[in-house]
């Protein structure tokens, strides 16, 4: 298994948003991983981009998250994939390592 070198890792969180996240089965269990990996983050220095699928119609990214969100790059997009800016925002931060955690593995992730 790989380890994960703060200096080299960024995390990305996919779209965990009130409308998509109300409907989820394992909210809770999502959510606290989350605010884990969140809080690693902010003790390695570790860069957080954050995305939301057309935030208007699918609510912004959930409370608990945003409440522990220092800096941050957020990406609004409006189709499934976040794309060329998600690989321009990956270039700009040149860290080779990506922790990735969101919804909608199926169509997002």
């Amino acid at each position: 298994m790989m380890r994960v070198k703060g200096d080299q890792a960024v995390l990305v969180i996919i779209d965990l948003q009130e409308k998509l996240m109300k409907v989820m089965p394992d909210r809770e269990m999502v959510v606290n991983n989350t605010l884990i990996l969140l809080e690693l983050a902010h003790q390695f220095n570790i860069p957080v981009i954050v995305t939301e699928q057309y935030p208007r119609g699918l609510g912004p990214t959930l409370a608990e998250i945003k409440e522990v969100l220092k800096d941050h790059i957020l990406l609004e997009k409006i189709t499934f994939s976040a794309g060329q800016d998600l690989t321009e925002s990956l270039q700009k931060i040149g860290r080779k390592q990506i922790i990735v955690v969101g919804s909608e593995t199926h169509v997002c992730v």
